[in-house]
């Protein structure tokens, strides 16, 4: 088209207008550089988006691939057999019942103090020993201890930084689970297990390297036996193995309010220093430093003075007004006698004795009795129940001690509760934690101790009556529960790793644009 062909001077000046535009302009319309710098900003604004995206998923890849690795040197420890001083980890040993002793790994400390009450026919007793490690490196303390008949560990102390913390008593799955994982972090925790015949094993770690020590008590509720003359004994737990080297001897101190003597089968050692002499409030002593050879064959006797025809006296753990019945029946050996203990719902018509610290030690002693009975008769869900009530370490109840009240929580674990228990139903398919409280239970009573001598004892038991609030009922071991709240908890994890990275993101990209570094 020419400008002679045109019909109006206004097309000859858009045409002129048109021949007057830059190439650059007639390249690239109006609208199309609007989209243009619209995308732009689009991808200005998701820019920080996808790099906190592309970060958190190279981040949790790391995290998968490293987690197995750090557990690695853990797991490796508790398969083990023998340890090599040069390798810088926490060493094993053989799961065998015979364990060789670590290199500088040593008892620096072996003591047992113990209550003979022949009234009632229970003694109670505190071993206590501390392991010392003067390699270099850490090293799990393991050791194995053989308990009088018919006895059972009832109480389990680890001192950590310096102040015992009271362990918790649950299933053998759920205290084994708690031990294993706070290992696998390399923090402080002690479990005890029943191994069968007697014998109860138990495991610390870390103990530190350079002087590093670790200190636990036992605390062991043991009936007595009483013979034709009238005389009751006791024998006295002591180590069968050990991973430490026992190379001191045993520091023993029994009290008592008749008069004991020890004795052994074929007569006394010599060299085992051991001296019998009055003490304060009328009691009896009996000191001794002895090897654990000496006091495997080791028994504390002691003159009965009361009758022991019957009595009952108040069942700890259980609704206000039930009772332990004590009577006498023979040993299954058949020499001698030994405590025919059973729960009343009623008062029985027999003496009753007032004494808190024996409560505890025939309540514990006749619950020990039933955990078998329930366990041997196919109803280990209610013994499990029982052995956590009542805080014991038998086949189907364990005890641990954590660092933290936080690492009891995680594990669902709770220390130091003295709970009620009711009956011997419990809910289906799942597993009961110490406390166990029935709902709509009036007047019940709750007894207990944070700390006492030998066993909980009256004049630090708190008392709690009326309606019971203090309990609750905590469920754990439930696949569902536990999927859903680790599938939550990596949730929340990841959107927090996420939001992060993203406001360093945003941060950076002000920051540029502050700049001028941002494209235009």
């Amino acid at each position: 088209m020419s400008v002679r062909d045109l019909d109006s001077a206004h097309d000859r000046e858009r045409l002129e207008k048109l021949f007057q535009m830059s190439p650059q302009d007639k390249a690239i319309p109006a609208p199309i550089e609007s989209a243009q710098q619209t995308e732009r900003q689009l991808s200005g604004r998701l820019q920080p988006y996808l790099l906190a995206a592309a970060a958190t998923l190279i981040i949790v890849g790391f995290w998968y691939l490293l987690a197995p690795l750090q557990n690695e040197p853990v797991k490796k420890e508790a398969e083990s057999i023998s340890i090599s001083p040069s390798q810088p980890q926490a060493p094993a040993v053989s799961s065998h019942r015979h364990m060789q002793p670590l290199n500088h790994f040593t008892a620096d400390k072996l003591a047992l103090t113990g209550i003979v009450d022949a009234r009632t026919l229970t003694t109670s007793y505190y071993w206590t020993v501390i392991v010392k490690n003067n390699a270099e490196f850490r090293q799990e303390a393991r050791g194995r201890l053989k308990l009088p008949e018919g006895a059972v560990v009832s109480r389990v102390t680890e001192w950590i930084n310096g102040i015992p913390q009271e362990a918790a008593f649950n299933t053998v799955d759920a205290t084994n689970f708690a031990y294993e994982n706070v290992v696998a972090q390399k923090r402080d925790p002690l479990i005890v297990n029943c191994k069968g015949d007697g014998i109860v094993a138990f495991k610390a770690f870390p103990v530190n390297p350079h002087g590093g020590i670790v200190k636990i008590r036992l605390g062991i509720t043991s009936p007595m036996t009483l013979n034709d003359e009238g005389i009751c004994s006791v024998a006295a737990p002591y180590l069968i193995s050990s991973n430490f080297a026992c190379e001191k001897k045993e520091e023993l101190h029994i009290e008592g309010r008749s008069m004991m003597t020890a004795s052994q089968d074929q007569g006394l050692e010599p060299d085992m220093d051991i001296s019998t002499e009055p003490a304060p409030a009328g009691n009896y002593t009996i000191r001794a430093h002895v090897s654990q050879s000496q006091l495997e064959s080791l028994r504390i006797n002691s003159q009965v003075l009361s009758d022991l025809s019957g009595f009952a006296i108040r069942a700890t753990h259980s609704p206000k007004g039930h009772y332990i019945r004590f009577s006498l029946k023979q040993n299954h050996d058949g020499h001698g006698f030994v405590p025919n203990l059973s729960r009343t719902t009623t008062k029985p018509n027999l003496p009753i004795v007032n004494d808190e610290s024996a409560a505890f030690r025939l309540s514990n002693l006749w619950a020990a009795e039933e955990v078998d009975r329930l366990n041997s008769g196919g109803r280990r869900k209610v013994a499990e129940r029982m052995g956590s009530v009542f805080r014991l370490v038998t086949p189907v109840s364990s005890a641990v001690v954590l660092e933290s009240s936080r690492d009891y929580k995680r594990y669902g674990l709770h220390k130091e509760r003295y709970a009620v228990i009711t009956d011997q139903t419990p809910p289906p398919e799942k597993t009961l934690a110490v406390a166990d409280i029935s709902a709509g239970l009036s007047g019940s009573l709750l007894q207990g101790a944070t700390n006492g001598t030998v066993g909980p004892q009256g004049a630090d038991a708190t008392v709690i009556e009326g309606v019971n609030t203090a309990g609750t009922v905590i469920c754990i071991g439930d696949p569902a529960l536990d999927f859903v709240s680790k599938v939550l908890g990596s949730f929340f994890q990841l959107c927090l790793v996420f939001i992060a990275i993203l406001s360093v993101a945003k941060l950076a990209q002000f920051k540029w644009a502050s700049l001028g570094w941002s494209k235009k």
